[in-house]
């Protein structure tokens, strides 16, 4: 799985390529121009574990066990300690799926509505979609299904009603789409294509 632009792309338009905002996985993490988002990633990772139907550490665990095959996913050896590595991923995937439970059942608090102004989130939609700024899509799924095992949306769905204004082929998130999935970025490659016969959805 290849999760990094050539150099001949990203010279021609580094920016396009490059979060604005903020990190996740391993290729910006040490841009010092997004660490001001970390104590915000941070801070859903409590939130995370306060609503977790599991323990922290059997999610650590679960995470611990994919390592390899997480690290088999990007183009280039991941020079990570193995511990730097999964507190990344248990970070940024926390910080993701709280995210999008939050945008999915409207759960914003005081302290989510003074930092997540309406520019700032734009800047991060864009950002979670770019290939540089991925993590494998198993990997958060699986996180999320060990976390919350009894949620009435699955990840997939909450992917969809994330992303769903770029849905232009009214894909179903329920259809076979779902494993074929490397990241975010191939997500929105597969809402492009027409999907197979019988895989439409009315989902909006």
């Amino acid at each position: 799985m290849n999760m990094e632009v050539s150099d001949q792309n990203r010279q021609s338009n580094e920016e396009a390529y490059t979060p604005q905002e903020i990190s996740i996985g391993p290729f910006h993490r040490n841009n010092q121009k997004l660490q001001k988002m970390e104590d915000f990633k941070l801070r859903y990772l409590k939130r995370f574990e306060g609503r977790a139907e599991t323990k922290l550490e059997d999610i650590v665990s679960t995470i611990e066990g994919e390592e390899e095959r997480v690290r088999e996913c990007y183009s280039e050896t991941i020079t990570l300690g193995s511990d730097d590595f999964v507190t990344m991923i248990l970070v940024d995937a926390s910080f993701i799926i709280e995210l999008f439970k939050q945008n999915n059942w409207r759960i914003w608090d005081d302290y989510d509505r003074e930092i997540l102004k309406p520019w700032l989130c734009n800047r991060m939609k864009t950002d979670l979609i770019l290939l540089e700024n991925q993590l494998p899509f198993f990997i958060i799924e699986k996180i999320y299904e060990t976390a919350f095992p009894s949620s009435s949306r699955t990840f997939i769905e909450l992917c969809f009603r994330q992303f769903h204004y770029y849905n232009v082929q009214h894909h179903s998130p329920h259809s076979e789409l779902k494993h074929e999935i490397l990241h975010f970025t191939d997500l929105l490659r597969h809402f492009c294509m027409p999907p197979r016969e019988g895989d439409r959805t009315g989902l909006k």
